[in-house]
């Protein structure tokens, strides 16, 4: 073998030959382990004893919402952005309208708006804390019309209809529903302009009956 040939070289190198193949192989094995295993989590069943679908919109890995809940629109779900600890999502309703936002600026905006959190926290004690602290904050920013409570898939939610005192919001009035679920604070939050015709308390229930909790 001359000294200086490379192909020599590699000819007669079988470790150089498998640490080359290592690539390959590793592609190899990922395209069929993604044809046989679903790495996605899916419950099984929800806690209001429904079958899970997999076609809802999941946060985290505690809830779904059916497709288009109450004839709303998904326009946003950072799940995948903010882990599981934190999540939101937001539903859109009516016709665009270009507003004067609270900064100032025109911003484009529907006429309603759902925007779905779940938000993690240590323990269901500190969860519940947290959302008597959210609650105490709804009441502070806006006139409270009435508060009740709505039982709904298997969990209560607190439901507060509100009209909007600020003047530089470009929302009208809304109404906002709070539950504890696990160690999670869950809200639904439905804001929308004085154009829209519908109740907006109404629409928050059509809503909520379409979100699901796993029974896991």
């Amino acid at each position: 073998m001359r000294r200086n040939d490379p192909d020599a070289a590699f000819a007669f190198n079988p470790r150089r030959k498998f640490l080359i193949l290592i690539p390959f192989a590793i592609i190899l094995v990922c395209i069929v382990l993604a044809n046989v295993i679903d790495f996605s989590h899916y419950p099984e069943k929800a806690l209001d004893g429904a079958a899970w679908d997999k076609s809802w919109e999941m946060l985290g890995t505690v809830l779904g919402v059916e497709t288009d809940p109450a004839g709303m629109t998904l326009d946003t779900n950072a799940t995948i952005l903010t882990g599981d600890d934190v999540a939101y999502a937001t539903w859109v309703t009516g016709e665009e309208r270009t507003v004067t936002g609270e900064s100032g600026d025109e911003v484009t905006v529907h006429q309603a708006q759902v925007y779905l959190l779940l938000y993690g926290c240590g323990d269901a004690d500190y969860a519940r804390s947290n959302m008597n602290d959210f609650i105490a904050r709804e009441r502070e920013t806006y006139d409270i019309l009435a508060e009740t409570e709505a039982d709904v898939n298997g969990v209560t939610w607190q439901v507060m209809t509100y009209r909007v005192k600020s003047e530089t919001n470009p929302y009208d009035r809304g109404a906002v529903a709070f539950t504890v679920f696990k160690n999670y604070v869950v809200s639904a939050e439905l804001t929308c302009l004085a154009d829209y015709p519908e109740d907006a308390a109404a629409q928050l229930s059509a809503f909520l009956a379409q979100v699901h909790f796993t029974a896991e």
